[in-house]
């Protein structure tokens, strides 16, 4: 469940300038680089505890150590960055996950369909 980040183009379109901006500013140069939870939330100004509940609504799926420690990559912030920009639009988080689930499948036809052209 995280959003294909193909390119810049792609990543205007799904997450509108500010944001765009905004993500580029925190993670631009963190390629391949992933973050503990309290970086996130610092990063992103969400609440630990807000974070956690994203993820038991499904909203974003952090990988995890052996130890158990989530570990966010830029995918993931991206992704809970899209999640504030709903909330802030007055989306519940029920409807937020159906959201998120249609970009998900509309970009992963996307690229399949780019892939096979």
């Amino acid at each position: 469940m995280h959003i294909y980040l193909a390119d810049r183009r792609h990543f205007v379109k799904t997450m509108g300038g500010k944001l765009l901006e905004e993500f580029f500013a925190v993670v631009g140069a963190s390629r391949g680089r992933t973050f503990s939870i309290s970086v996130v939330a610092e990063m992103t100004g969400m609440g630990v505890q807000t974070l956690r509940q994203y993820e038991s609504r499904g909203l974003v799926a952090p990988s995890r150590t052996n130890g158990g420690t989530r570990r966010y990559n830029r995918g993931d912030i991206a992704r809970l960055l899209r999640v504030r920009e709903l909330v802030d639009m007055g989306a519940n988080l029920a409807s937020i996950g159906i959201i998120l689930d249609l970009q998900d499948e509309n970009d992963s036809l996307r690229y399949e369909l780019r892939r096979t052209q």
